[in-house]
C-alpha cells in the first residue's frame, strides 16, 4: 500500500480533475482552460513545496505565476479547498510534526525546528499546531523520546 503522500498525489492528478469535469460542464469551461489551470496549480504547488522553509507570500506566488491575487485565491480554493497561505501553512506544520516525531528533546528544541520551517512567531505557531494536531509541539517532541 502506498504512502499518504502518494495517495494525495494520485488524488490531485486523477480525482480532482475528474470531479471538476463533473461539476463544471464542458460547454462552460473549455478543456484547454482546465488544462492550463491545472498546469498553473502544479506550478504554484511546486513553488510552495520548494520554499517551505522560506517566507513565501501570496504576492510572491502571483508575481512568479503572472496571475492576480484574486485569481490565485480562487484557483486555490477550487483546486485545494483552501487559500494559498492556508495550504502553505498546512505543509509547514506537517513538516514540523514529522521532524519533531523524528527527534528527541536532547537533540533539538521546538523553536529550532519551527524556525527551520519558516515559523517566526512562536505563540501563533504553537496555537496553529495545537489546533491542527490536538497537542502542543512540545508534547509531540516529548512523545518521540
Amino acid at each position: 500500500m502506498g504512502s499518504a503522500a502518494q495517495h494525495l498525489t494520485l488524488i490531485r492528478k486523477k480525482a480532482i480533475p475528474l470531479m471538476l469535469n463533473l461539476l463544471i460542464p464542458e460547454q462552460l469551461v473549455p478543456v484547454s482552460q482546465l488544462n492550463s489551470r491545472n498546469q498553473l496549480m502544479k506550478r504554484a504547488e511546486a513553488m510552495i513545496l520548494d520554499n517551505l522553509n522560506r517566507p513565501l507570500s501570496v504576492r510572491d506566488l502571483c508575481r512568479e505565476l503572472h496571475i492576480s491575487e484574486r485569481s490565485l485565491r480562487y484557483h486555490f480554493q477550487e483546486y485545494f479547498g483552501m487559500s494559498p497561505s492556508a495550504y502553505l501553512k498546512a505543509h509547514r506544520l506537517n513538516g514540523v510534526r514529522r521532524q519533531l516525531q523524528a527527534s528527541t528533546p536532547a537533540q533539538t528544541t521546538v523553536t529550532h525546528i519551527a524556525i527551520q520551517w519558516g515559523f517566526w512567531h512562536m505563540g501563533q505557531f504553537a496555537k496553529d499546531y495545537k489546533k491542527r494536531f490536538g497537542e502542543s509541539p512540545s508534547e509531540t517532541l516529548r512523545q518521540s523520546a
